[in-house]
């Protein structure tokens, strides 16, 4: 409990002091790398940045479902503290019923946030799939338009 409290608090000062977005000894993430599609944890990191210095509005901008399960996060952690004197509090808080619908929030999450991000890029910037071939010229073929390959 107290080494968990430390590490607690030497990450904290390090994401306070350093932003994420400015610094590269911060891991990026592997699966946005590799597809080009954000997981559901993908903006988090700058989302606790922004938390610690109280920016709620630029937390919610980077990951909202990391904002909107602190609560269930602090309701964990206390179950976890009190465990041995609450028996039922914890039993009824890790029954499969909440696991899975935990999981089923993380995977639609994980879904919308790349959809939604997709029709932003396509409708709003004009980014994203095109019908054009990759010469630029429209022969009726979808598409990826070169100038814009850059954003994905």
């Amino acid at each position: 409990m107290i080494f968990g409290s430390i590490v607690l608090l030497v990450l904290s000062l390090i994401y306070y002091n350093y932003n994420p977005s400015n610094i590269t000894i911060f891991p990026k993430c592997p699966f946005l790398l590799l597809t080009g599609l954000k997981c559901p944890g993908c903006g988090s990191q700058r989302a606790i940045h922004c938390l610690l210095h109280f920016d709620i509005k630029g937390a919610i901008s980077y990951n909202l479902l990391l904002v909107a399960s602190l609560p269930i996060i602090a309701i964990l952690v206390y179950a976890e503290i009190v465990r041995n004197k609450k028996q039922t509090l914890y039993i009824y808080l890790h029954r499969s019923k909440y696991i899975w619908i935990l999981f089923g929030v993380v995977i639609s999450w994980w879904i919308v946030r790349n959809m939604f991000d997709i029709w932003i890029q396509v409708t709003v910037t004009g980014y994203g799939w095109r019908q054009t071939s990759l010469s630029g010229q429209n022969n009726g073929k979808w598409g990826r338009n070169r100038a814009n390959l850059s954003r994905f």
